[in-house]
């Protein structure tokens, strides 16, 4: 009841004031809602708004100023904080946060002093965006009222790395012992940030705790400390499921199982029987049970389980044709993952292939050669992986990749390149990666398997989805080699015409990666430009004896200098997020002086105004939005959306639904206990309405049914929406939180990827 006094006696004081609006409110509220638009906003006129004599404006300037990114008013954003009013106060202590840099932190730290309980928490949010080693916050997380303690909390979880480790456990340990348990499992959060043998012994009871987000986090916390007595603690969890209803039963489950990933490796490696009593056999028992649930999203976690805990574990080659050769433990895991082979689930046959190829190996094979057919591309490209990950002959895996793309198109492509990472990562533990090549008929050989992936790259490098060719991107910047360097620049270039910003981002990736200053390894593979076309093209042998040779690949002093020319013609990008990515390639290398790589606040205030899309929905201030039903199979479910903090964004929401944007699209994310997400077009996440809307960050925080806009980066959303199935305090302030489930919130616990839904505007 105190949280809602305190904010609603700042609503007050504004809405006072915004009765005795002056006369040149509107126009200046108008003038900011432009420039946080364009993401430019005039320096000496926004410093003229943010010293406003009308509190209204002085606010919207703060929010402007920190959802723009201007440093260069940071001095009036500090002076805002000891401003009279308590609102302006909170709203300048959120906007410093977003604005970050180091000058920020100590004012922040000195207001969590202020004799205004609200206050204190904008500066534990504020706090919570920047990267500090967390001064002030301890003493509020241990001490302080609850409101105010589980912002420090939240603060603390997402400066963890940077906190000091001890006084951090201290910390810990004090939180875990105050009554609240909203501020238990907040520090239980920071427990599974920061792994310490001393924490077990305090996280074990919370394990089986009463409330279940405080259990849920005490999973989640114990599932990175290895050792037996963390494994102990999960599966006496295992075993106290009598007093959990439905939806919460499956929240532990889940949690328990993917504890179970992390921990049960070890005991497994070192019990091969797996006797039923042993922690490898009590461990093969909840994974198993979990994988037989009836629950999809309990069945996926089991499954994903299993992947995780057989790990690099071998298997002997000869149990592909004797399964008397598996550990006992093991054989158990694989009756379990082929019996969800065809399941009714999309998301199930996908994780179940993934766990059968990864426990059975080569013996996986004949169960998931068929998969490569199936309906749903998801499933067949986790087959594919599966399959590839294996390190089959040449041949095998060359027609497992035409039986995937001629399945699926433009959709099996992406998926093949998805898949090649794992395999080349297989190949370079092995140190097949530099095998050379001896043994013919080629399609015997497995030292072949780096050719095919390059060319598959190199070949998705020219193909026109853009998906593709992202892909493509990804898979050969882990290739090292002057020909993949030379294939990159090369792709550079066309890229320019293109203009494909995702494409352009995943090869500046792959630059940094392939002429990093110090390269994981020294040497470059040599990729053979025969054999793996050929095989691709007439499916057949290739005939034995060595082709010709290729071209020789272009000198290495020509390769740098075009990569430098496209990092620094990258710095000018009209994209913020591309000229970002420039710099982090180019401080991963050698390429570029330092002098010549501008600093983050340099990239960010020199970028040019965004141009709005003429198809995008005009640009709103605050106002009375209606209500919006999602409705599914499953169910329906009624939104309600907030106009007052992100107004933009519900404008562009409705547009898109007035225009039947949504009305055949699926959820095509779905990550249980996490989130449900739409609104892709193209059904694989990589869609959007073909423009993107700006952040309207704010300190809504993200609970159990908030509706968020989906992004890959700042200010790059557009139809992709999600619901929360649970507080997800790391998203607050780093998405926009539009709305809210009113109505039906049981069905997003019931909602499977692929599910049909359609928007519907309801009438006041």
């Amino acid at each position: 009841m105190r949280r809602v006094a305190v904010v609603s006696l700042s609503v007050l004081a504004l809405t006072v004031l915004a009765a005795c609006a002056p006369e040149d409110r509107e126009p200046q509220l108008e003038a900011l809602s432009r420039w946080e638009d364009q993401r430019l906003a005039p320096t000496d006129s926004l410093l003229s708004l943010l010293g406003s004599r009308d509190a209204i404006v002085r606010r919207a300037a703060l929010r402007t100023a920190g959802l723009i990114g201007r440093t260069d008013v940071l001095p009036a954003m500090i002076d805002a904080l000891g401003d009279r009013s308590q609102a302006i106060r909170c709203q300048a202590a959120f906007s410093l946060g977003l604005l970050g840099g180091d000058i920020a932190v100590p004012p922040l730290q000195q207001l969590l002093a202020d004799s205004h309980l609200a206050v204190r928490v904008a500066a534990c949010e504020g706090l919570a965006q920047q990267r500090h080693d967390g001064t002030g916050l301890f003493r509020l997380a241990m001490h302080g009222e609850r409101r105010e303690a589980e912002a420090a909390w939240t603060a603390l979880r997402n400066v963890a790395g940077e906190a000091d480790h001890d006084s951090l456990v201290a910390a810990i340990g004090a939180g875990l012992a105050r009554p609240d348990a909203s501020i238990r499992w907040r520090a239980l959060r920071c427990a599974e940030r920061s792994p310490d043998p001393t924490l077990v012994e305090l996280i074990r009871p919370f394990a089986t705790d009463r409330d279940v987000q405080v259990r849920v986090h005490a999973l989640r916390a114990l599932g990175q400390h290895a050792g037996t007595e963390a494994l102990e603690a999960v599966l006496e969890s295992c075993l106290d499921h009598d007093r959990l209803k439905k939806r919460d039963l499956h929240r532990v489950q889940i949690a328990e199982l993917r504890a179970l990933g992390t921990l049960a490796a070890p005991v497994f490696a070192a019990d091969p029987e797996g006797e039923h009593t042993s922690p490898a056999g009590r461990s093969v028992a909840a994974i198993t049970s979990g994988a037989a649930s009836e629950d999809p999203y309990v069945a996926t976690s089991a499954l994903d389980a299993m992947t995780a805990a057989v790990g690099e574990l071998p298997l002997p080659p000869e149990a592909a044709e004797r399964e008397s050769l598996v550990p006992r433990w093991r054989a158990r895991l694989v009756d379990a993952a082929r019996e969800r082979l065809q399941d009714p689930a999309p998301a199930v046959r996908a994780a179940a292939a993934a766990a059968f190829g990864a426990l059975f190996g080569h013996g996986a094979v004949s169960a998931l050669e068929p998969m490569l057919a199936d309906a749903d591309p998801a499933v067949a490209a986790a087959a594919c992986a599966a399959l590839l990950a294996n390190q089959p002959r040449h041949g095998q895996a060359c027609q497992w990749c035409r039986t995937l793309t001629e399945r699926h198109g433009r959709t099996g492509e992406a998926g093949v390149l998805a898949a090649m990472p794992r395999l080349i990562a297989r190949l370079r533990e092995t140190g097949a990666l530099w095998t050379p090549i001896t043994r013919f008929p080629r399609t015997d050989d497995p030292a072949c398997l780096p050719s095919l992936a390059w060319w598959r790259a190199v070949r998705g490098l020219e193909n026109d989805d853009f998906v593709v060719r992202a892909q493509a991107a990804a898979v050969l910047g882990q290739l090292p080699g002057e020909r993949s360097r030379d294939a990159l620049v090369t792709a550079w270039e066309r890229e320019r015409r293109r203009g494909n910003v995702d494409v352009q981002l995943a090869l500046l990736e792959a630059l940094g990666a392939l002429f990093d200053a110090e390269p994981q390894d020294r040497l470059d593979f040599e990729p053979r430009c025969v054999e793996c076309v050929y095989f691709e093209a007439v499916g057949e042998e290739h005939p034995d004896g060595l082709e010709p040779a290729a071209a020789d690949p272009p000198a290495p002093e020509v390769s740098r200098t075009a990569a430098a020319a496209a990092l620094a013609e990258a710095f000018d990008h009209p994209e913020l997020r591309v000229r970002l990515a420039a710099r982090e390639a180019a401080l991963a290398t050698d390429l570029l002086t330092d002098d010549l790589i501008p600093s983050r606040a340099s990239l960010r205030e020199t970028a040019p105004a965004v141009r709005r899309d003429p198809a995008q929905p005009a640009r709103r201030l605050p106002f009375k939005a209606p209500r919006v039903r999602c409705v599914t199979d499953r169910g329906a479910f009624v939104i309600e959306l907030d106009a007052e903090t992100a107004p933009n964004t519900c404008a562009a929401f409705l547009g898109l639904i007035e225009w039947g944007f949504h009305d055949a699209l699926t959820f095509h994310r779905v990550v249980p206990d996490f989130v449900i997400q739409g609104g892709c077009p193209r059904g694989d996440g990589w869609g959007d309405p073909g423009w993107t809307i700006r952040e309207e960050w704010s300190r809504t925080p993200f609970t159990r049914g908030t509706v968020g806009l989906a992004t890959s980066g700042k200010d790059t959303g557009g139809s992709q929406w999600f619901v929360c199935h649970s507080p997800q305090p790391h998203l607050d302030a780093r998405y926009t939180a539009f709305g809210q489930v009113s109505e039906g919130i049981e069905v997003i616990d019931d909602i499977q990827r692929g599910d049909a839904y359609r928007l519907e505007i309801l009438a006041d």
